[in-house]
């Protein structure tokens, strides 16, 4: 039999790209979002779980003279989009954000907004804009939006395959100008070291048929494995079959091998025991989860017909655990 040990985890990164005039700062302050932390939920229901995360980003008034009759800046606020709305000025009228935030709401709850240029936090849903800030002068306005994430559509999402969220800040001075910028927000779905495997199988010998061969699937986001191996009747030490749980001077063992391949190749790897070929590399689909695209790794059973000369009749058997790295 075999059995399969590995570690997942998910970390999330947060980065903004380079914007227009508005924008015209790739400033941003985060913490990187650990999706197997303590979610919040409502009513103790899992579905309703959520991940809260800030980022605070920066930006600069496109008015800086005498714009609404103020000696410096003017009038802003900030929405939230699904798309890029480039940076330009709206001639007819600032865009209905409503339209813009169908792919948003699978993923993101409301959440709060907190700038300079208010007094504390205030709640910024989505869909509509913030209330009128005017900036104190010509230097940068910090803002920082805390988000919430929902947990469970995210963990969707790396099932699926994919590596990031990304949506749009938008941002617009609403006097003379009604100028209109975007900063792209992209999320990487944390995928640092997250490793599995499919397709392994029990396998069964007997003494008209001593060697077992099937495939399996490695998917790794770092492109690449690393395998090791080791029996449960003798940890630490070349593989057996036991007659027992275990093998010393009162049990009845069988050595017997386990090899790995590619598919389709006759370059075998013998693996003896645990962290035997430890560094060794294996290539691993980075981008179907599912394997869609077809098993990567050989292994092969297989016990030699005259370590069967002195044993006495009966089953024999091993658990061996495999355990999969992430490997560069």
């Amino acid at each position: 039999m075999l059995r399969v040990f590995f570690a997942v985890s998910f970390l999330l990164f947060t980065s903004l790209s380079h914007g227009g005039l508005f924008f015209d700062d790739n400033y941003l302050e985060t913490d990187d979002i650990d999706i197997d932390g303590n979610p919040s939920c409502w009513s103790g229901d899992t579905s309703t779980c959520w991940i809260e995360h800030s980022i605070t980003i920066r930006f600069k008034s496109k008015c800086s003279q005498r714009c609404g009759g103020r000696e410096f800046t003017q009038k802003y606020r900030l929405g939230f989009s699904d798309t890029s709305l480039g940076d330009n000025v709206q001639d007819d009228g600032p865009p209905d954000l409503k339209a813009y935030t169908y792919g948003l709401t699978p993923f993101m709850y409301p959440f709060s907004i907190d700038t300079a240029t208010s007094n504390g936090s205030t709640t910024f849903n989505l869909g509509v804009w913030t209330s009128e800030f005017i900036p104190p002068g010509i230097d940068y306005v910090y803002t920082t939006f805390t988000f919430r994430l929902k947990k469970e559509e995210l963990e969707n999402r790396i099932r699926n395959g994919d590596t990031s969220l990304n949506f749009y800040v938008v941002g617009e001075d609403i006097e003379s100008t009604h100028f209109i910028d975007t900063l792209l927000v992209s999320i990487p779905i944390g995928i640092e070291s997250f490793v599995r495997v499919s397709g392994l199988e029990d396998v069964t010998l007997h003494q008209n048929k001593l060697e077992h061969v099937f495939n399996a699937c490695l998917y790794s986001t770092t492109g690449a494995v690393t395998l090791n191996f080791d029996g449960n009747n003798a940890p630490g030490e070349e593989f057996q079959l036991s007659n027992t749980s275990h093998c010393n001077g009162g049990a009845s063992c069988i050595p017997y091998k386990l090899l790995v391949a590619v598919p389709n190749s006759d370059d075998w790897f013998r693996y003896r025991k645990q962290n035997h070929r430890a560094g060794k590399r294996w290539n691993a689909d980075s981008q179907h989860q599912s394997c869609t695209s077809g098993n990567n790794l050989s292994i092969k059973i297989e016990v030699a017909s005259s370590e069967l000369n002195s044993i006495q009749a009966g089953v024999y058997s091993d658990t061996m655990t495999v355990t999969i790295a992430p490997k560069q």
